[in-house]
């Protein structure tokens, strides 16, 4: 990080892999800790941004060694009220279905019976994916806020992939097919849901509304495939790369990883497009990671003097850094509202009126105190 340059506390970044989809999280984390108690200059973690049946073990674990966790794209509503190491940089999934539901009231006042079901992964299918569960909750939690009348819940599988013929064949089929649905799944399930909303009777020649979290926001919406025709969906996006107050950061930030990559791998930006557009930027998840490296290392080294791990536990309550990509990077306390968190967020809407999708950002708010989002700012 360039802010270390002319500083005498330097940032030294040690990498954990926990396996695909963090399904090793809590061999990575004792080992981290085997390393910290040899180590004192190992006084934080970043990432763990997978919220699995492992991340409370994980974060306890740390707590009990004395590592703050600065957490980046985990968006579980749960883990920032039961672990004082954790501070995440990600709006909870509470957070997100509130500025969902600011839309979705919209759509069901339009409606004369708003009818919905929540469709999500199963439970217990091997992934260890707690995000979909609490995305289900979350999800169905708004629903009914917004004023919709929900149907039972459906599931599916994951037996080489999403399994959703069945699930999808019985609610398009159903007596009464929904107006909406909340999608808890991951992004490598959409493309199925769309083949079927596009294809099974009942559904496809019916305008459906998609509600769904913020793993969305990897997809890059760029083939046909990617949405169907009769479906508009919103999803939320952890990182507002079009609301902070550091243009610069983009542009650097895309010199540098640009000269990473082979040439021939590489899409050329549109001329005129800014720089936070590149699909190098798309998920979020560099500029969170980012963002959250940048608030330990202030923490760990306050006046330019290297802190132990329990002085960056305690002084990371009072980081907070303005100028940042998404805005202004900031631990409020941990019980702070759904609509008056610190998190920064977009809600995005995806349509495909012809050919190609069109994303578009309904509305969303900076990283940091910001007004809180209401639904003159969340138009459908």
């Amino acid at each position: 990080m360039n802010k270390t340059v002319n500083r005498s506390v330097k940032l030294r970044v040690l990498t954990a892999n926990t396996g695909q989809d963090m399904l090793r999280q809590l061999t990575a984390v004792r080992k981290i800790i085997e390393v910290a108690r040899r180590d004192p200059t190992v006084v934080g973690v970043v990432g763990l941004g997978r919220n699995t049946d492992e991340s409370d073990d994980a974060a306890a674990l740390l707590r009990t060694a004395g590592l703050p966790l600065v957490n980046t794209t985990n968006s579980s509503s749960d883990l920032p009220r039961d672990f004082p190491n954790y501070f995440g940089l990600a709006a909870t999934d509470e957070e997100q279905t509130y500025a969902l539901g600011l839309v979705a009231r919209q759509i069901a006042r339009k409606l004369e019976r708003p009818h919905a079901i929540v469709l999500s992964r199963k439970d217990r299918n091997g992934d260890l994916d707690r995000y979909t569960a609490e995305q289900r909750d979350a999800g169905r939690a708004m629903l009914r806020a917004a004023g919709f009348a929900l149907g039972p819940d459906v599931d599916f599988d994951l037996a080489g992939g999403a399994s959703l013929n069945a699930p999808l064949t019985g609610i398009c089929q159903a007596e009464r097919v929904p107006d909406a649905l909340y999608f808890a799944g991951r992004v490598e399930d959409v493309r199925a849901l769309m083949r079927g909303l596009s294809e099974t009777t009942g559904c496809w020649n019916r305008a459906l509304t998609v509600f769904t979290g913020d793993d969305l926001t990897k997809d890059t919406f760029s083939d046909s495939a990617s949405i169907a025709t009769n479906v508009t969906l919103y999803h939320s996006s952890l990182a507002p790369l079009d609301r902070g107050t550091n243009p610069g950061f983009y542009a650097d930030a895309h010199r540098t990883l640009r000269a990473l990559l082979d040439e021939e791998k590489v899409t050329a930006l549109a001329a005129g497009r800014p720089a936070y557009e590149d699909e190098l930027f798309s998920s979020g998840q560099t500029v969170i990671a980012y963002s959250a490296t940048a608030a330990l290392y202030d923490a760990a080294a306050r006046g330019d003097v290297r802190r132990s791990a329990a002085e960056t536990w305690a002084t990371l309550h009072t980081v907070e850094l303005n100028n940042m990509p998404t805005g202004t990077i900031a631990f409020g306390p941990a019980k702070s509202s759904v609509s008056g968190h610190l998190h920064g967020l977009n809600i995005v809407k995806v349509v495909r009126p012809g050919p190609s999708a069109e994303r578009t950002v309904v509305c969303g708010k900076p990283a940091g105190v910001a007004p809180p989002l209401t639904a003159k700012d969340c138009k459908p």
